[in-house]
């Protein structure tokens, strides 16, 4: 009996933990920063494993706040080219601080590229 109750826990811990690891890069959490009163889910892409310079940030839930998701795009893009630049500067291909009717909107997240510069140069 203590057999079968020993897997029944095992498999509902490994059950938990691929539900709490599946919960995705955007999810929100309640130690994540607050930009304009609101916390957004965010994550950056790279291009590809050898070209982390070139990234996509995407912001979800713009309609929160514009300004807020512009802010946090910022954050996340600084945070990217700090991990593999040394430096937390980026030069905006898509930039921020566009007007609103000229910054790329998909499915209700802010999506905006840039390159991160390298510490050297």
């Amino acid at each position: 009996m203590t057999g079968g109750f020993g897997k029944l826990s095992l498999v509902l811990g490994l059950g938990a933990l691929l539900a709490v690891s599946a919960c995705g890069r955007y999810a929100v959490r309640s130690n994540d920063p607050v930009f304009d009163g609101q916390r957004f889910g965010a994550a950056v892409k790279s291009a590809s494993r050898r070209d982390r310079a070139n990234f996509t940030v995407t912001v979800r839930d713009v309609a929160k706040s514009l300004d807020g998701a512009r802010e946090a795009a910022r954050y996340e893009a600084a945070k990217h080219c700090l991990r593999f630049f040394g430096t937390s500067e980026a030069d905006w291909i898509d930039d921020p601080d566009a007007p609103a009717d000229a910054l790329r909107l998909e499915n209700g997240s802010l999506v905006l590229s840039g390159v991160c510069r390298d510490q050297a140069g």
